[in-house]
């Protein structure tokens, strides 16, 4: 009797619960346990992890009803008792499954016996498993789920199914076909969305473009509290954004078809946006029109945009706050010389951070014009070879220059120089 434990592994582990022995292949030692013995022995278990056991001949899952926590990871012999072993877990929270086959053969009578199945889930994991539709019909009834990750499994998963989970906040779906069509349900909790490396299939839907104002208006309905969307598929376009209208947080990752013309059709819809970063597009100047919506936006990120060349659009951000250019390596400058001649200056910009991009040279004259400008960090440019001429913002605190123009970085620490006077009010300085 195991009256304290409340975690148990059983890891590539032969076990038997019918008299037979369970032994695991890092232990030489065995024992002999009966299913009545089991009713006393893991009377607080709150947690079970099952790991390539492809000998497990069966777990007394109604003595295990007290568990929170169950992983089941590539055992084979528990293929035929999922999802049916999940009958009397109803303390049950946490259900991970990885790398099995759903056997479903009488998929309506299962579907009746097994109907409200763990009634307190709240996080539910499926990965690479196969025919897992059955197990989808039954799980996506339990509507007290909160989280629900979807990856690596067979089938398209439909957007519009998951609605009636009323109380879901995080979905993430990943290497998975993804259904989205044109009647969506509402997702009233739903907080983030992620979609990963998915093939997308669109049925029915609107372009932005050709959405009336009143269609608009009612599909902020449908995502009322959605703040946080995350997309890495090739394919977006044909995604309808005014569904997302709400969005604060927008990370649009490996995305090459998403270029200056379908960036302007997406940004469109977002007024409440604050953040957004932008990863593998396929994007030249981020011109003005594409801020015009937007202008909430505080924190602006571009990594491995290999066609980014200038950002040309940065003077409609009075809120940008932090903008960061990362790995882009057709990049040259901020651009915006006519931003002097209107006297906007980015009055809330406080951090400028720029890596790796091997063609910039200079910074543009309108920086020293920055009024809370408090942090600029320039590495990993190596053709990076001068200050602006009218020096840098009396505001700045932090300067980081580092693996530029050797010469640069010299004449910087160099005291008494021209570079050396324009930047000794700066506290924190780093070269090295």
């Amino acid at each position: 009797m195991f009256t304290s434990l409340e975690s148990l592994v059983l890891k590539k582990a032969i076990v038997s619960f019918e008299g037979m022995s369970l032994s695991s292949s890092s232990s030489s030692s065995s024992s002999s346990l009966t299913t009545a013995s089991c009713r006393k022995l893991f009377p607080h278990l709150q947690s079970l992890i099952v790991k390539e056991c492809d000998g497990v001949n069966g777990l007394p899952w109604q003595m295990l009803s007290s568990l929170k926590a169950l992983k089941i990871k590539a055992s084979r012999g528990l293929q035929g008792q999922v999802p049916g072993c999940l009958r009397n877990l109803n303390s049950l929270t946490s259900l991970k499954i990885k790398g099995l086959k759903i056997e479903n053969t009488n998929m309506a009578a299962q579907q009746q016996q097994l109907g409200g199945l763990v009634p307190n889930l709240r996080q539910l994991k499926i990965e690479c498993c196969k025919n897992m539709g059955f197990l989808l019909d039954v799980l996506l009834h339990i509507p007290s789920l909160w989280t629900l990750t979807i990856s690596k499994c067979g089938g398209p998963v439909s957007l519009s199914a998951l609605g009636h989970l009323s109380f879901l906040t995080d979905i993430s779906l990943e290497e998975v076909e993804i259904k989205v069509e044109g009647v969506t349900p509402v997702f009233p909790s739903l907080l983030n969305l992620r979609l990963a490396y998915a093939s997308m299939i669109y049925q029915n839907m609107l372009s932005s473009s050709s959405s009336s104002s009143s269609e608009t208006t009612q599909n902020l309905n449908h995502f009322p509290k959605l703040t946080n969307l995350t997309i890495a598929c090739h394919e977006v376009n044909g995604l309808h954004w005014p569904l997302f209208s709400a969005l604060k947080y927008l990370t649009i990752i490996n995305s090459p078809r998403l270029d200056d013309h379908l960036l302007l059709g997406c940004l469109n819809a977002f007024s409440a946006l604050t953040s957004l970063k932008l990863t593998g597009v396929k994007i030249k100047t981020f011109h003005a029109e594409l801020m015009a919506t937007p202008n909430a936006l505080g924190y602006l990120q571009f990594r491995d945009c290999n066609e980014l060349i200038s950002v040309e659009g940065l003077h409609a951000l009075p809120s940008l706050r932090s903008l960061w250019i990362i790995k882009c390596p057709q990049f040259r400058t901020l651009s915006m010389e006519h931003i002097i001649e209107q006297g906007v200056f980015l009055p809330k910009l406080s951090q400028i951070l720029i890596d790796s991009c091997e063609n910039l040279e200079s910074l543009p004259a309108w920086v020293p014009h920055l009024p809370l400008l408090i942090s600029l960090t320039i590495t990993k440019c190596p053709k990076f070879h001068s200050l602006p001429e009218g020096g840098l913002p009396a505001s700045l605190r932090s300067l980081t220059i580092r693996n530029c123009d050797p010469s640069l970085m010299e004449r910087c620490q160099q005291e008494g120089s021209c570079d050396w006077l324009m930047i000794e009010h700066i506290l924190e300085q780093i070269y090295k």
